[in-house]
């Protein structure tokens, strides 16, 4: 009987012993267990890290050749050549106003200088034939007169002989006279001559003044007809058919697609990082997923203050390569200041205020205190602290993530 009473005395005791343990457990669990914490990890490896600048905001695609066409003339609008979006070329006709009084000009203007060139033509001919008639008598009177000379000397050598009688000395004296006032007169053509040539300068002077008076009214008249100043394509159109127009009102926006650059503000704070010829990428709105690549080829030589007292300046970026990129789009920059190859490096998430990182060492996160070198948002390289292959908790701004602290690691926090 008493092996009995003990033994039941031993289950009771068991028992209660469990049921105390149970209390115990449970008790423990609601006030004293913590669980561990879920995290998401990487792991430290080797390759490239980049130093980069951002952009203070999305920058702009803009094309090196650009305009806004404009009237030279007021007028009124007699036909639009082009569509919205067309391709042209350099002097290809956009719009053309009403030119029919200008036409009228032009027309006028070349039949006066072909008034002026006939005259001129009318001048040189009867220069021409005046030098000859001219040239022509004072041969003949020249040597009439020669003629006469001779016959005078010889009349007079007769005559001191009493060959010759004073009556017909005379004669011979008379003859030299009329010779001699032959080639006087004949002589006096040479100054017609001199007149015919005046002529001739007023005409060539006449035509010059004709084609001026053409060019002019040509030019005028040219700008009733607006043409492309460079191969683009054709933005958009200002004015319709019938409309009256103003000097200098812009009339389309004609772009080149084909020489494209993008301009990006960037903070006063990275304006001793940024320099010419550095690359750049480019990740555009209209492409989502793709990294185009660029290059620094201008920078503002000044910092720019906005309204909200924000002082940047801005870079312009050329495409490194061709795409379907259309003046307008929204680009975000990121200039790539320095890179390194085959270092160590981790996901920049995954550190503290860029002096920690919590290395995941069995079930435990355990904090450990790095050295950085460059990097951007995306990744950092580890000088000292880490390495290769160690597996690091990413997401450090999880609430309880201490050192020594118990995890539970998931792909993703939203498990």
């Amino acid at each position: 009987m008493a092996k009995v009473g003990y033994k039941n005395y031993l289950i009771q005791f068991l028992l209660l012993l469990t049921f105390i343990t149970t209390i115990a457990g449970i008790v423990y669990y609601f006030f004293f267990y913590t669980p561990p914490i879920q995290v998401t990890v990487d792991t430290v490896k080797k390759g490239k890290v980049q130093q980069t600048v951002s952009a203070f905001a999305s920058g702009t695609v803009m094309a090196n050749r650009r305009s806004m066409i404009a009237g030279g003339m007021i007028g009124i609008v007699a036909k639009i050549h082009v569509k919205e979006g067309q391709s042209v070329s350099k002097d290809d006709i956009l719009i053309e106003l009403n030119h029919d009084d200008l036409d009228a000009q032009v027309a006028l203007a070349e039949a006066n200088l072909l008034v002026a060139e006939t005259r001129l033509e009318q001048a040189r001919v009867g220069y021409e034939v005046a030098k000859n008639l001219s040239e022509s008598q004072i041969n003949q009177t020249q040597a009439q007169l020669k003629q006469a000379e001779a016959d005078l000397e010889r009349a007079r050598k007769l005559q001191v002989q009493g060959i010759l009688s004073p009556g017909e000395l005379e004669k011979v004296e008379l003859a030299y006279k009329v010779a001699k006032e032959a080639y006087q007169s004949a002589l006096t053509g040479v100054k017609e001559i001199q007149v015919r040539e005046q002529e001739i300068k007023a005409g060539e002077t006449a035509i010059v003044q004709a084609k001026s008076a053409l060019r002019s009214a040509e030019a005028v008249r040219d700008k009733a007809i607006i043409r492309a100043p460079f191969d683009g394509v054709v933005a958009n159109i200002n004015v319709h058919e019938g409309e009256g127009i103003a000097m200098g009102i812009p009339l389309m926006y004609l772009v080149d697609n084909t020489d494209l650059y993008i301009e990006a503000p960037f903070d006063e704070a990275n304006a001793g990082q940024i320099s010419l010829n550095q690359k750049t990428r480019i990740e555009l709105d209209a492409f989502p997923g793709q990294v185009f690549m660029g290059e620094v080829y201008e920078i503002s030589p000044v910092i720019s203050i906005s309204k909200e007292f924000t002082r940047t300046f801005m870079v312009k970026v050329k495409f490194l390569e061709q795409g379907p990129f259309l003046v307008g789009m929204s680009a975000d920059v990121t200039v790539i200041v320095s890179e390194k190859d085959n270092v160590l490096y981790v996901p920049s998430e995954s550190l503290i205020r860029d002096e920690f990182a919590y290395v995941v060492e069995g079930n435990k996160a355990v904090r450990r205190p790095v050295t950085i070198g460059i990097g951007n948002w995306e990744t950092r390289e580890i000088i000292n602290g880490l390495k290769e292959g160690e597996t690091i908790v990413t997401s450090v701004g999880i609430k309880g993530l201490v050192d020594g602290v118990r995890i539970k690691i998931v792909p993703s926090l939203g498990e």
